[in-house]
């Protein structure tokens, strides 16, 4: 289920909106450029992986995160992903330099 939630960027973009605070389907649409179908099955997507909770508040439904520990997966997972790339494209200017020798591989 993890997996699922976190492999469409859509969803990422959806968990870090959610992140900020508490947003109702319509406005995370909004913010996404998403049709409001396409978001509910992301946002079903994120709350079976257990990282969103919904609240009815009043006509509406909120979606925020389910704990700190989504928040603190996020960043982790960001800061991963940027330290990876970083690697990546030191590697990548490294190759296309000439200067790139397997031997440096990490």
């Amino acid at each position: 289920m993890i997996g699922k939630a976190v492999s469409s960027p859509k969803r990422l973009e959806l968990l870090d909106l959610i992140r900020q605070g508490k947003k109702t389907v319509e406005t995370l649409s909004r913010e996404t450029g998403l049709s409001v179908a396409n978001t509910s099955q992301h946002l079903q997507t994120l709350k079976t992986a257990r990282f969103i909770k919904a609240e009815k508040e009043g006509l509406y439904v909120r979606y925020r995160l389910a704990d700190e520990g989504v928040a603190e997966f996020f960043r982790s997972m960001c800061l991963l992903a940027v330290h990876r790339l970083a690697k990546v494209e030191m590697i990548k200017r490294r190759f296309l330099k000439g200067g790139y020798s397997w031997a440096a591989w990490p």
